[in-house]
């Protein structure tokens, strides 16, 4: 799944020494406070400059207050020790209607060669969904496996059941953790509690990027889709089939968004899985749904000047995607969102209907009317590439969003912080498909 306000996330470049500069953190803040772009654009290490202009950071700056308010001061500046990072400052920014993470990564010339904005961990807290049947199914922690990577996670498992199906959840994009937390709200735990509250057993985990950040990356310091996604759902699987309660078990993945297209390669490259859910699932090049949603965040009003040039830049920098051959003898500096080649590789190579298509495996394709990420373009191209075969089912469900909440009128990043649950129809919807492929 991609996170919230994605299309505001800068770039990230190398974080290798170790200071700490609270005081130039301070300085930062208050030129933004005070307008001064200028100024708070020479903060930047030239690698960031060549990808960002201070009107684009002026222009970043005063989106916020366009969607949470007016800005209102931050509080809670800390420093962090973040291993592969030289020095990671955080502040909470607040603005009238809603908080973020201002996290700057310093390098060791005083230099930010990374700035993020991100909705504060655990400001609200979770709420379980009503359809939890207490007492109905216990968990076990687990880890998965994948050479010297092991990522925790979560078997949900129905109680008096003996090898009961069980859905693998594969998150979408992002550091995300085994929840798929954002904000107050844990969807891959509701779709857990769902599942086994009606019978059916999940496994969750951690992904790389959120338990070893960068270190993840392979020995030339890229990395791709395999490393990133399919990998440890291979070794998920074989965790499954060592588990006693589940060694037996029926195996159908779940896949969110961009894990969606990871979990129909994983079923590609494995014998033991039953069945496949795209939740979510891109059917579209990751290039032109990234600019899609930039576009539709950014004309939620009038469109600004500003806003103008940031799209026809961006527009610009991701066309280069669309020559592989060319893109592979640029610059690592000069690749688009600096993803290294492998990685846009990878999302060329998976995000298609075709692996899809080709699977013997039913598959069940579950897309949401208010998804501003994913939207109905992608479930009619999954409709029209899967129509041909009975065994694959398409449900579309109006009032849902990216994360499958319910809601009224156009969904807007700041939905993610308002505290939902996913929709208890999509669960019986998924429990009655995997009970009757159970039952053949």
């Amino acid at each position: 799944m991609f996170k919230f306000l994605i299309a505001f996330i800068l770039i990230s470049t190398n974080f290798s020494s170790q200071v700490k500069n609270l005081t130039a953190a301070k300085v930062f803040i208050n030129k933004l406070e005070n307008q001064k772009f200028d100024s708070a654009y020479s903060f930047f290490d030239t690698i960031i400059t060549s990808k960002l202009s201070a009107e684009m950071l002026e222009q970043m700056w005063g989106g916020f207050s366009k969607f949470m308010g007016q800005y209102m001061g931050y509080s809670d500046l800390r420093s962090e020790n973040v291993e592969g990072k030289d020095s990671v400052i955080i502040a909470l920014c607040k603005f009238e209607k809603n908080k973020l993470n201002l996290s700057l990564h310093f390098n060791s010339i005083n230099k930010i060669d990374g700035i993020y904005f991100k909705p504060p961990k655990n400001d609200k807290s979770y709420s379980a969904p009503p359809y939890n049947k207490f007492g109905s199914f216990y968990e076990n922690k687990v880890s998965v496996k994948t050479n010297t990577f092991e990522l925790p996670g979560i078997l949900s498992i129905p109680n008096n059941l003996t090898n009961p199906p069980i859905v693998i959840l594969i998150s979408g994009s992002g550091p995300n953790d085994k929840d798929e937390s954002i904000g107050p709200n844990k969807p891959f735990k509701d779709l857990a509690i769902g599942l086994a509250s009606n019978g059916i057993a999940s496994l969750r985990y951690d992904k790389r990027t959120k338990v070893y950040g960068n270190k993840f990356y392979n020995k030339k310091g890229h990395y791709d889709l395999y490393e990133e996604y399919i990998f440890d759902a291979l070794n998920a699987i074989k965790l499954i089939r060592k588990h006693p309660a589940t060694k037996k078990s029926h195996i159908y993945l779940l896949g969110h968004s961009l894990g969606a297209v990871c979990a129909s390669k994983v079923a590609s490259k494995s014998k033991d899985v039953r069945g496949v859910i795209l939740f979510a699932g891109p059917a579209r090049n990751f290039e032109d749904i990234f600019l899609e949603q930039t576009q539709y965040i950014f004309g939620l009003d009038s469109i600004s000047a500003e806003e103008k040039v940031t799209i026809e830049l961006l527009t610009k920098e991701l066309s280069l995607v669309k020559n592989l051959t060319a893109l592979k003898k640029l610059n690592p500096n000069e690749l688009p969102l600096n993803l290294p080649f492998e990685y846009w590789e990878s999302l060329s190579q998976l995000i298609n209907t075709k692996i899809t298509s080709q699977l013997k495996e039913p598959i069940l394709v579950l897309q949401g009317g208010r998804d501003y990420q994913v939207t109905k373009i992608d479930f009619e191209l999954w409709k029209t590439a899967l129509a041909n075969q009975t065994k694959n089912q398409f449900l579309f469900y109006e009032n849902l969003n990216h994360l499958f909440f319910n809601g009224k009128n156009k969904s807007v990043p700041a939905d993610y912080e308002k505290q939902g649950n996913v929709e208890e129809k999509v669960i019986l919807d998924i429990t009655k498909w995997v009970k009757e492929i159970e039952a053949k």
